[in-house]
């Protein structure tokens, strides 16, 4: 919270607050609405509002999650099936599909690259209280080949 209150003040005050996902940004955004008047709107495209995985949350991030998406003025979220799976969660803000796409016209998945003879790494960690993802990228052959292993692999 402190990181986001730094850029705050930094910043300009905003007339509206764009959260790209609702934990955790989504509780300084409750913040400025409940105490500043700002109206926030979420991008969303976390995984952890599909049925099996949100069941495995404890109480206080589903009360958390519901209290954001409550106060939320628009939900956007990047297909119509994680729509519906938020809308299970909370139907009350108004929901618009905002597709996550590639503009395949101008990025091809197998354009020519000059090839390396060293390997290309990158590693990213995503963590939010039990979810744990590693996504290693390996080794150009004819194209990117994306693997995902458990931390504890790497």
């Amino acid at each position: 919270m402190k990181a986001f209150w730094m850029g705050y003040i930094r910043a300009e005050v905003p007339d509206l607050v764009h959260l790209n996902t609702v934990l955790p940004a989504g509780l300084f955004a409750l913040y400025l609405k409940f105490f500043l008047g700002k109206p926030f709107i979420l991008s969303e495209h976390w995984t952890g509002f599909q049925p099996f995985r949100f069941r495995q949350l404890n109480l206080m991030t589903h009360i958390l999650v519901r209290l954001i998406l409550q106060n939320c003025r628009l939900v956007l979220p990047v297909s119509a099936d994680l729509g519906k799976q938020m809308k299970a969660v909370c139907s009350k803000p108004e929901f618009e599909v905002v597709p996550n796409v590639v503009d395949t016209d101008r990025f091809r998945i197998f354009s020519e690259r000059k090839s390396s003879a060293k390997p290309r790494f990158c590693i990213c960690r995503c963590s939010m209280n039990n979810i744990k993802i590693s996504v290693v990228s390996c080794v150009q052959l004819s194209a990117w080949w994306i693997r995902v292993f458990p931390l504890s692999c790497i």
